[in-house]
């Protein structure tokens, strides 16, 4: 008898209970804030005394001391008329109610916006104006003014208010500077006003469209500049390399997550899909994003991701995108020294939105629905499924399978063999195993899967942000949900949740304190299906859609009779894993964080910021006693000589779990002070700030048999030691039950760091900037953590277009830059102390735990350094219609952590040093123009990448041959790219037996292990594996409302290895290349083709090896691909005067196309996704997402 434990195990229920109760504080605390923001706003104080001061002294100490903005209804109003004023403390309307009655003007308040208009004519005017209104030009003279208003840099200006001077009703300029002015006539006046610009009349002519370039107003902004994660620069001191994506580029994008968003368009940052797959924003240890190439071999390959000023380690998809402001890729060692250790692959620092000071309140709303198309099955090229049975009934005649029939373990064979080993053992006629032969020729298992497997995969994204401030406080609150349908059939629709709540807070004049929070939960149950051969002729149901069985384990006639019906049902049927296998994952990630600044001086802050990060995720797959792997288990172990349960059966009857729970959290401190001065020409700005982090990461593993889940209880009693008869009992196997695997992991990385930095600009046209900072870890050897050697960094700047010499008119900016300096890598993988492995499963003789030796200790372990030179020229022309970047880089990474051989007295073959070394260098290119600035605008955006890293030293072990030298992955050639690709010679097939033949010694061969074995010298060396260049092609159209773009991608200088066919080990294949239709079948067809004949049985497996990895079978890379296409529509125009939007567009974004236009082979298949023999890959699924988006 089992004896049943029970426990309640936590439910997703509980956390959404609390995230409901977080929710509703959240709103509590939001309403309360705004009825706060509102009392605040019409209770402004004003404070202004002076004798003949005029209305402009006025109305600027209003938007100075408030911040609302005011401006002229029209120009009629004498803004120099002087008049005695005193206000003291006194409200804002009874101030300006005085200074309404002192100039005879009216005003209204509009949120922040005072609007001020002469005074209300008397009757007698009105009639006046009516009766010359009368005789006035009708209609017909009236036409709509369309416009664009920029600032002096070509920048498009938002929020510009656009009157007819005289007129009540106006506009305001949309993000693109864009407006619409409806009822003008020839003559008329416009009026452009805005906190941004000097104000500005224009008279209108003709034209129906114009464009203006308005002067910017000397007022306070906020600075637009790099963030860097520890503060933020202005573009014109910055001496770094960077790339940043502003709030429209980066959601431009839709449907995906949000390092996918940086494919394409970026310069600089390449993502290798073709090694390390396609889900860049779950952090892996080889990374799909590689920074200006590789700089190191074996460590941690990830650029260091920042959100809002500290490392994230953690899931990104646990982010809203939505909440995005901007992204910024620092790439030279100016822009990434400040991170240290850590920064050696690049820095991506990820900005969220805020809540700003002065600011309306303001509601915005997205909300997106994408289409996944299904996989593409078809992709890879595979024999027809008759072709495969006449291949198949070949081999059989040949006695390719007779070792396999005659196992006594009744291993798998396919459907095909296992019915013409039927009919020869008398089991069928002949006649009936042909008709069941037959009737599979028509069967396609890629079209089984597309109709019972797979589905469309349809996606949601809903966001809404709330934010605004006034002078004291602001916030912002944002709300997402997101909901998917996976693309495979019977998966429940996964879930997200996230809140995002920001606010600041001045207290007095000197102190800013800011905090945060950031929510989420993610909930995913998806079903899966178990690994099994997919023979190309799988019948997966029948007529009426009922699940029918296939292959798995053990053949079908032998799961047929076995047991004589006393064991469960020990068929495999795909479909029906579809609802027994029941996979969940819940994700929660809590972000807290907290800051504090004083400003003791004007030019002097102290600052305190501190975060706190944890997630936890729980993943469980239950396996019901209907599904296949929990009646297999229960099958194999079963006893049936045994009555009692518990013996009968030592897997008892029921499920089983597999539960898996990590958990990791961070806390980041940081304190510096920061000092900003200008006086006269000169700009110093300096920066000292000390870092302690401490993540943890632990998880643990379990599996639970006898589970029932109504109350989950599992069996206690279960024998992982002794070992039982299994079936196949004709073989006598034994084996141990798979045991409970309680497997426990923690790891701990601390830092700790001192920074320091300091910039200095003179007569705003010279800048120097310096770098320094120091870090130990525990992750460092003894003998590095005492050494003081930081990381640092030099830059210099110089704007020559503001330079007295300089007048070339056409040259709006030119500014020279240079940097060099060293940042690090550290590889967190492999402390410098010694570490043992604890074994999960009982040594089987003693029934007791063992370890085994991990680490050697090593105390001189130290990070990898990395050594970049910058330079870069900055430009901008023809009043900004053309601007960009060129950049030129050298980069050496020194010290990088490979294996290296020991000698055998030490104990282990090998350990983990500091002896490598990589250099290279590369180009940028950053090209931005305005083609068309009329009717139809269209813009262009270029970006061009080079990057090349060679191997400048390595230990090579003794038996680095051939073999080694053509493997894929890091090549570790020394004076060879590391990405590079090497092949065997290839010297055609025989032309007697079709046999391929290779090179050894000079002469032509079919030594294939000789070969393999020779020295790397006399094979061929394409070229990189990965794109030297790189590169994206946007273009922007839009016109009136309407807005089209479209994303060309290319890359080139690459080479790639195609799959082809195998003939090695074919009494196991399940799938078989369609070069095999190509293949050498008489003398004469070695003219036509390079595949090699088919020959059973191949006494010589490196025959196979050889031929796959020789150079016939490389090809060429470079190619250029259509990536996406937006069509996106603002409403505006339609929206009336009162509607409750400020603005609303649609859009529509189609991604992954793979629509390749122009390769530079003649193959079908995508460089991006070849694959190889053993790793069959398809291109990602095409998507179109659908969008709304509204501001209130």
């Amino acid at each position: 008898m089992y004896k049943i434990y029970t426990k309640k195990w936590d439910r997703p229920g509980g956390f959404i209970h609390k995230l409901l109760l977080i929710m509703r504080l959240t709103t509590v605390i939001l309403l309360a804030t705004l009825m706060q923001l509102s009392a605040a706003s019409f209770g402004q104080k004003f404070t202004y005394s002076k004798r003949g001061s005029t209305l402009a002294e006025v109305f600027q100490a209003i938007e100075t001391q408030t911040g609302y903005s005011i401006f002229f209804a029209n120009q009629q109003i004498d803004k120099r008329k002087k008049i005695d004023v005193s206000f003291k403390d006194t409200e804002l309307k009874e101030a300006l109610d005085v200074l309404a009655e002192k100039s005879a003007f009216e005003y209204a308040i509009d949120e922040k916006n005072i609007s001020i208009k002469p005074k209300t004519p008397s009757f007698l005017s009105v009639i006046q104006s009516a009766a010359k209104d009368l005789f006035a030009d009708d209609d017909r003279n009236l036409a709509d003014i369309r416009g664009v208003v920029r600032n002096e840099r070509g920048e498009p200006l938002e929020g510009i208010t656009v009157m007819v001077k005289g007129a009540k009703a106006g506009t305001r300029t949309n993000e693109k500077g864009e407006f619409l002015l409806k009822g003008v006539k020839k003559g008329d006046v416009l009026v452009f006003t805005g906190v941004a610009i000097e104000p500005f009349e224009y008279t209108v002519k003709d034209d129906k469209n114009i464009d203006l370039n308005l002067k910017a107003r000397l007022v306070q902004l906020e600075e637009v500049g790099i963030n860097t994660g520890y503060q933020k620069i202005s573009r014109e001191r910055f001496v770094g390399s960077y790339s940043q994506l502003d709030s429209a580029a980066f959601h431009r994008r839709a449907g995906m997550g949000i390092l996918e968003r940086l494919d394409g368009t970026v310069t600089g940052v390449l993502f290798n899909k073709k090694v390390f797959g396609n889900n860049p924003d779950q952090v892996a240890n080889f990374s799909p994003i590689q920074i200006r190439g590789i700089s190191t071999l074996e460590s941690n390959q990830n650029p260091l991701i920042i959100v809002d000023n500290f490392p994230y380690t953690f899931d990104l998809s646990t982010l809203n995108p939505n909440d995005i402001q901007d992204i910024t890729v620092l790439k030279d060692a100016a822009a990434t020294s400040i991170w240290g250790s850590r920064a050696g692959n690049g820095v991506i620092v990820i900005t969220t939105k805020k809540g700003k000071f002065n600011q309306p309140l303001h509601v915005s709303w997205n909300s997106n629905l994408t289409i996944q198309d299904k996989p593409d099955l078809y992709y890879n090229s595979q024999v027809s499924s008759s072709d495969f049975i006449d291949f198949e009934r070949e081999l059989f005649s040949e006695g390719a399978y007779d070792f396999i029939l005659a196992d006594p373990s009744m291993g798998p064979v396919s459907p095909v063999v296992d019915v013409l080993n039927q009919v020869r053992n008398g089991s069928l006629t002949e006649s009936e195993g042909n008709i069941k032969i037959n009737n599979l020729r028509n069967v396609d298992t890629r079209d089984q899967l597309n109709r019972y497997v797979y589905q469309n995969g349809v996606s949601q994204q809903h966001s809404v942000n709330i934010g605004g401030g006034n002078n004291n406080i602001n916030y912002s609150i944002s709300l997402g949900y997101n909901n998917t349908k996976p693309d495979i059939k019977n998966s429940e629709n996964n879930d997200q949740y996230t809140i995002n709540s920001t606010a600041s807070f001045k207290v007095g004049k000197r102190v800013n304190i800011s905090t945060g929070i950031n929510l989420s939960q993610g909930t995913q149950r998806t079903a899966a299906l178990p690994a099994f051969s997919m023979y190309p002729y799988l019948q997966l149901a029948d007529e009426n859609g009922n699940a029918l069985p296939v292959v798995n384990r053990y053949r079908i006639s032998y799961v047929d009779t076995v047991g004589k019906g006393k064991l469960l049902d020990w068929h495999f049927r795909p479909l029906d894993e579809l609802k027994f296998a029941d996979q969940s994952n819940i994700t929660r990630n809590n972000i807290l964080n907290a800051g504090i600044s004083y400003a003791a001086v004007s030019w002097l802050t102290l600052e305190f910021l501190g975060q706190y990060n944890f997630q936890n995720t729980d993943a469980s797959v239950f396996k019901s006693i209907e599904s296949f792997e929990t009646r297999n288990l229960i099958n194999r172990f079963t006893n049936l000589t045994f009555t009692d349960l518990q013996r009968r059966y030592p897997i008892p009857l029921g499920g089983i779990l597999d539960k898996n729970s990590s958990k990791s959290n961070s806390y980041n401190f940081r304190g510096g002070i920061s000092v900003n001065k200008n006086w006269n020409n000169h700009q110093f700005s300096a920066m000292i700030s000390g870092d302690l982090s401490d993540a943890r990461g632990s998880s643990n593993s379990s599996r639970y048999y006898g589970y029932q889940p109504d109350f989950a209880g599992y069996s206690l009693y279960m024998d992982y030691v002794n070992r039982y008869l299994v079936y196949p009992l004709n073989t006598g196997s034994t084996d141990q039950i798979p045991t409970e695997n309680k497997l426990v992991a923690e790891n701990i990385s601390r830092f700790v760091s001192l920074t320091g930095n300091v910039s200095y600009m003179f007569r705003n046209k010279y800048s120097i900037y310096g770098s320094a900072r120091r870090d130990g870890s525990n992750l460092f050897g003894v003998s590095t953590n005492n050494k003081w050697k930081p990381l640092w960094s030099v830059g210099v700047a110089w704007q020559i277009d503001k330079e007295k010499f300089f007048d070339l008119s056409w040259i709006d900016q030119l500014k020279l830059r240079s940097s060099f300096g060293y940042s690090g890598n550290v590889n967190n993988t492999i402390p410098g102390i010694l570490t043992i492995t604890i074994l999960p499963n009982p040594n089987f003789l003693t029934g007791l735990k063992s370890a085994i030796r991990g680490n050697l200790p090593n105390p001189n372990l130290r990070w990898e350094e990395v050594k970049i030179f910058n330079s870069g020229v900055d430009f901008s022309l023809f009043k900004n219609r053309i601007s960009g970047n060129v950049e030129y880089y050298r980069k050496s990474s020194v010290d990088l952590i490979t294996a290296i051989g020991l000698a055998p007295s030490v104990g282990a073959t090998f350990n983990n040093m500091n002896v490598a070394s990589l250099k290279g260098g590369g180009l940028d290119l950053n090209l931005n123009a305005k083609v068309l600035q009329n009717d139809i605008h269209w813009s262009i955006q270029v970006g061009l990448s080079h990057a090349k890293m060679k191997v400048e030293k390595m230990y090579l072990f003794n038996n680095y041959g051939a073999i080694q030298f053509v493997s894929s992955g890091i090549n570790p050639s020394i004076g060879k790219i590391a990405f590079g690709l090497g092949s065997y010679k290839w010297a055609g097939l025989d032309p007697e037996t079709g046999d391929p033949r290779g090179v050894l010694n000079g002469e032509i061969s079919k030594d294939y292990w000789g070969i393999m074995s020779d020295s790397v010298d006399n094979q061929v060396f394409h070229g990189s594996s990965i794109p030297l260049y790189s590169g994206f092609v946007t273009n922007n159209f839009s016109w009136r409302k309407l807005s089209i773009s479209f994303n060309i991608g290319y890359k080139f200088g690459f080479y790639f290895r195609k799959p082809t066919i195998d003939y090695l080990d074919l009494a196991s294949k399940s799938f078989l290349h369609s070069d095999y239709y190509k293949r050498w079948q008489k003398p004469g067809d070695e003219k036509y083709t390079s595949v090699p004949s088919l020959t059973y049985p191949s006494n010589d497996p490196g025959r196979d090896e050889f031929y796959s990895k020789s150079e016939v079978n490389v090809l060429r890379g470079d190619h250029i691909r259509l990536q996406d296409i937006r069509v996106q529509y603002n409403f505006d125009a339609l929206l009336k005067h009162n509607s409750v939007f400020k603005n609303l567009s649609a859009f529509m974004y189609a991604n992954n196309l793979n629509v390749i236009v122009w390769r530079k082979n003649k193959s079908n298949l995508d460089p991006d996704y070849a694959g190889s023999n053993n790793n069959l890959l398809t291109p990602p699924v095409k998507s179109l997402t659908f969008g709304l988006s509204a501001n209130f």
